[in-house]
């Protein structure tokens, strides 16, 4: 018995590595979008910490709405009935806890 020792492997560098994996494009490109509205929108209290909550807040919302979406546009599926079905629940949240008196939990539930 022999074994074949004659095949060569090429070891990428780690950068190249990294560099062609897509998450890493989103990670840099929200690096790089921080980075400037870091400069130019510094000192109008970008980087404050009531700022960043104000950012972050708004884009934990619209997070909630693109991860589904996100899951069917991968999965080879197309839906337009998100912004729809946001508004439509908004709505029906409002209605429940003002002319029913609904608690704003309740109301969330039966809204889902």
């Amino acid at each position: 018995m022999s074994t074949i020792t004659g095949g060569r492997t090429l070891r990428a560098n780690p950068l190249r590595r990294l560099l062609v994996r897509p998450e890493l494009g989103a990670v840099i490109g929200s690096v790089a979008v921080w980075i400037f509205f870091a400069i130019v929108a510094g000192g109008y209290g970008f980087v404050s910490t009531l700022g960043t909550s104000s950012y972050l807040s708004v884009s934990a919302e619209l997070a909630i709405q693109a991860v589904p979406v996100a899951l069917l546009m991968i999965g080879g599926e197309f839906d337009l009935s998100v912004g729809s079905t946001v508004g439509a629940t908004g709505m029906m949240i409002a209605i429940l806890t003002a002319q029913y008196g609904w608690s704003v939990w309740a109301a969330i539930v039966a809204a889902l």
